[in-house]
């Protein structure tokens, strides 16, 4: 996501059929390695939506109204968005979103990325860490994303608001009774 939000002609896409080519033969070729990706797109400051892969929106839809755009367009960071229904799919997903601007500096939108979390799920329960360890997925907002069966909520764990609340990216915790060590990232 970070090598394309820094893409000065993505604003063109909409009327340079050569450059909109483009971006669908790199974006699908991208998309191909990765099976929890449903789709790249940039929303525009015009209400204009450009997908790869293709889907129907609904009639009426504005991606301004969406609260992918919102957040990224009131950040400079990538933002990850909390789990949500795709209007597309019905697939509960989540979406990674940045702000993109043209070679003025001038905002033209937002380019994002949905993550499926039912394939986000099923990737995560093939890592292994170690013979005792585990990843979770934890949103900004502490919402439990993706996690091993067992664990129904992030704010389960006594330690949860230290962890979402701290600069540090390694923790000496309990866990069942044992001290264990929580690695973020």
């Amino acid at each position: 996501l970070e090598i394309w939000t820094a893409e000065t002609d993505l604003a063109q896409i909409f009327e340079d059929e050569a450059l909109k080519a483009s971006y669908v033969s790199e974006w699908s070729s991208a998309l191909l390695g990765y099976p929890e990706v449903a789709s790249v797109y940039i929303g525009t400051t015009k209400g204009d939506m450009f997908i790869v892969l293709e889907n129907t929106l609904p009639d009426g839809y504005d991606p301004r109204e969406r609260p992918w755009y919102q957040d990224a367009m009131a950040s400079e960071d990538i933002v990850w968005t909390r789990p949500y229904e795709d209007v597309v799919s019905g697939e509960t997903i989540f979406s990674l979103a940045k702000q993109v601007y043209d070679g003025q500096g001038n905002s033209i939108g937002v380019l994002a990325i949905d993550v499926k979390l039912s394939e986000m799920m099923a990737f995560m329960s093939l890592e292994k860490i170690s013979e005792n360890g585990f990843l979770i997925l934890v949103s900004n907002y502490g919402d439990l994303i993706a996690a091993p069966d067992g664990i129904t909520a992030f704010n389960q764990f006594e330690w949860s608001e230290r962890v979402l609340n701290s600069d540090h990216d390694s923790f000496k915790e309990l866990y069942n009774g044992e001290e264990v060590t929580l690695r973020v990232s």
